[in-house]
């Protein structure tokens, strides 16, 4: 089992290398919500609820009895179960929903967002997902309180108050966790969680090899402590950070490289709730990414960062004279300090500091307010507008008003929605990584790379299947997006003295459509989540006269995660995935001139790797013991990743033989592949 963690770690950390060997690079509150539940029986626990709209809520507890990776549980990992969510291939970060980019998803702690939530090659997320109470996941139906993204959006709901002690441990092969809850006094609490990884510890004799050397290290922590004022007032803060420190050596290349990366999150919160509920936060968030590159007599320092400091509340009236209007209303106010991409070089005669663009600083100010009214018993309108000021240090500003209208109507079989919907984004996430890695930096909107826009059209189909503890979701959608940014230079565009971000950025217009249907079985011992879909993404750039396949585009995807309860000791459960191999850009041709390797590649994203299919078992078994007067839960989770051994493609690079003086293309698998993974929780 060792050595096939250690070559697990060596092919990802080979990922690093594949721009210099020759790859293509890929140029709320839970009352505002006003979501009614599509099924709401269920038998024990359930993990995930199928919401109207197509959104789904997590029951983070309930995750434990499912497949976990690398022993861990995280819900990030558990929405790549339905179609239309898809990453790079089994070592990508971020996840692309419907065909957006993976930046145009906002991840938010309590409704205050991170940047970076991502692990290295796809493990697990930086969310220590026990901390939370519940997770909220919704796609392409927002309300006027949708923050400035064009895409998804994941919230983490903190738990509100500690009653009494409480705990968990988890213990998995990478890292081991564990969630606390502190009743201090009767109204004041605290919620601490924290993971470490002993990778190196464990496994460095494994990673260790003749010719490469590798270390991973990560923590991530999390504190929420709660005061009850009165039964109506809650304040309570939110502190959150993660830590990543990756570091690859190679003596083939005598090359060695390092990436450190780390969030941090700050947030003071007041919740009211009575006739007139309401949320304000106060709150800082951060990113910071270093990159090092070093050879004898060499070394390239790459670091870039992002702060975003605001001030945001959320106003809520259920009750306006009417039972069948209420009315919401919010602000926000926020800071970036965005430090692009820059390099430092010393080393073979290049010596030269901070090539590349300065600080970018901007300011947002965003009001919204809407209607939600039953027009009828069948029904129902929620119209909102939101209107957004930037201004960023350059001179570059926009005002922006983003209405929003959703239209429901519920027969007798079912709830039908048609929304329709105006959105901004005033931050970008570019970089050359075709694996979405820390590196990937972020900019805020200037007049070189504008604010980006959608314009989106959604039909979507909901309804409980009575008597049979299913509900069904069915979606449609369409969305314009408009001056969206990509990056196509390489690592190697990283030496160029002149080295300036914005050359490498090409802006492009284009659209996303498709379609996709969620089964969700949510009683009984049998339990299952069945989704298909298809959709596509297309895109023109400047000087490009015709569509092409954008990068994220999803092709057809078809998932099905099911659930057995055998008895009371015993779950089982299976994970299948079948979709479209990923888009990249193929070489056409190779040439040596004047001793150099010069390759020419086709169409942007004309070619699709093979198709990925992958299926993952799990047992858990689960036994509960008192002891002084509590409940202690031990669960036993195995799970065995990809169990039929498909070797998925993660990338194909072109080598050449100098001996014999041919080229050729080599396709590098995926080491998920019998991969097991273990984990011991012990709940209290």
């Amino acid at each position: 089992m060792p050595p096939s963690i250690g070559l697990y770690f060596l092919c990802i950390c080979a990922l690093l290398l594949a721009g210099i060997d020759g790859v293509a690079a890929e140029p709320a509150d839970s009352a505002a919500y006003h979501l009614n539940e599509v099924s709401v029986t269920a038998s024990g626990q359930s993990s995930v609820k199928l919401l109207d709209g197509g959104d789904m809520r997590f029951n983070t507890s309930a995750l434990a009895f499912g497949s976990r990776s690398m022993g861990e549980i995280d819900v990030v990992n558990s929405v790549k179960h339905i179609a239309g969510v898809n990453t790079v291939g089994d070592y990508g970060a971020g996840l692309m929903v419907d065909g957006a980019e993976s930046s145009q998803t906002v991840y938010r702690i309590d409704r205050v967002p991170v940047f970076f939530p991502y692990r290295f090659g796809g493990i697990f997320s930086t969310f220590n997902t026990p901390h939370f109470r519940a997770v909220h996941f919704s796609r392409n139906i927002h309300d006027a309180s949708f923050p400035a993204r064009l895409g998804a959006r994941f919230d983490f709901e903190a738990h509100n108050h500690a009653s009494g002690f409480e705990g968990l441990v988890n213990v998995g092969l990478l890292s081991s966790s564990a969630t606390l809850k502190l009743p201090f006094f009767k109204r004041f609490s605290a919620i601490v969680s924290g993971r470490i990884s002993y990778v190196d510890q464990i496994y460095g004799p494994w990673l260790r090899k003749k010719e490469t050397d590798l270390f991973y290290d990560f923590n991530d922590f999390n504190v929420t402590l709660n005061y009850e004022v009165d039964e109506d007032n809650v304040i309570y803060l939110n502190w959150f950070r993660s830590n990543d420190h990756l570091r690859y050596d190679d003596s083939n290349y005598v090359l060695g490289t390092s990436l450190r990366w780390k969030n941090d999150l700050l947030s003071v919160h007041w919740r009211h709730v009575g006739p007139v509920t309401s949320h304000h936060r106060l709150y800082v968030s951060r990113f910071s990414n270093k990159l090092n590159l070093s050879m004898p007599q060499f070394y390239m320092d790459v670091p870039s960062s992002i702060g975003m400091y605001g001030l945001a509340g959320d106003i809520n009236v259920a009750d306006v004279g009417s039972e069948r209007v209420s009315l919401s209303s919010g602000y926000e106010v926020n800071g970036y300090d965005a430090a692009l991409q820059s390099v430092d070089i010393s080393g073979l005669g290049r010596e030269y500091a901070g090539a590349g663009h300065g600080n970018d600083r901007a300011l947002e100010i965003r009001t919204y307010a809407g209607l939600d009214c039953e027009l009828s018993s069948l029904l129902n309108l929620k119209a909102g507008l939101s209107c957004s000021g930037f201004l960023n240090s350059d001179g570059y500003k926009v005002f922006s008003i983003d209405p929003r209208l959703t239209l429901s109507w519920r027969p007798s079989f079912g709830l039908l929605s048609l929304h329709l919907g105006k959105y901004r984004q005033f931050l970008h996430q570019v970089g050359f990584s075709e694996t979405g890695m820390s590196s990937d930096f972020w900019l805020t909107a200037n007049y070189k790379a504008p604010a980006q826009t959608s314009y989106s059209a959604v039909v979507n189909y909901s309804r409980s299947l009575a008597g049979t503890g299913m509900a069904l979701s069915v979606e449609a959608y369409w969305r314009r997006v408009l001056g969206q940014p990509e990056y196509n230079g390489q690592i190697l565009d990283l030496l160029d003295v002149n080295y300036d971000a914005y050359k490498y950025l090409i802006e492009g217009d284009g659209h996303n459509l498709g379609l996709f249907l969620i089964l969700r079985k949510d009683a009984g011992l049998l339990n299952f989540t069945l989704s298909g879909g298809f959709g596509v993404a297309r895109r023109r750039y400047a000087g490009l006269d015709r569509w092409i396949r954008g990068r994220t585009d999803p092709g057809f995807s078809f998932n099905a995660d099911v659930g057995v309860r055998l008895d009371s000791h015993w779950d089982l459960g299976a994970v299948f995935a079948l979709a479209s191999g990923r888009p990249y850009t193929p070489a056409r041709a190779m040439y040596v001139i004047a001793g150099n390797l010069i390759t020419e590649y086709g169409d942007l994203n004309s070619a699709r790797f093979p198709t990925y299919h992958r299926l993952d078992l799990s047992a858990t078994w689960h036994v509960d013991q008192k002891a002084a007067g509590r409940i202690i839960r031990h669960l036993v989770n195995f799970t065995l990743i990809n169990a039929y051994g498909h070797r998925n493609v993660e990338l194909r690079k072109q080598v050449v033989d100098i001996a014999s003086g041919t080229f050729g293309v080599k396709e590098v698998a995926s080491l998920y592949r019998f991969l097991p993974s273990l984990g011991y929780t012990i709940q209290f």
